[in-house]
């Protein structure tokens, strides 16, 4: 009984070592975080938003080359190509500004 216990337990725990996890904090030009922010995998449905400090943490169980951006209004897009093999990357963005010109 108990090695089918100690079996079971390995395979509810198994899918959590098998995720990459995406962590940092988002910042603008002047050092001040970004709340808000949306983070996702381009061509998936995975992602999440900045908390309220900036920092954001995103969890997936995606495998291979991907890009990462990073979308808030107000400030340019900005993107990375990473590559996602079960480990953890820290990634702290630096948005600029969106500036739009108004003519006349």
């Amino acid at each position: 009984m108990k090695i089918f216990i100690t079996f079971c337990l390995l395979i509810l725990v198994q899918p959590v070592f098998a995720q990459s996890t995406i962590k940092g904090s988002v910042k603008d030009l002047k050092g001040i975080t970004i709340p808000g922010v949306n983070i996702f995998l381009k061509g998936t449905f995975e992602g999440t938003s900045s908390e309220i400090d900036g920092s954001y943490i995103l969890e997936t169980d995606e495998k291979g080359t991907f890009t990462l951006i990073f979308q808030s209004m107000g400030f340019k897009s900005q993107e990375f190509e990473i590559n996602l093999d079960r480990n953890t990357l820290e990634i702290n963005p630096i948005l600029k500004e969106a500036i739009n010109e108004m003519t006349a």
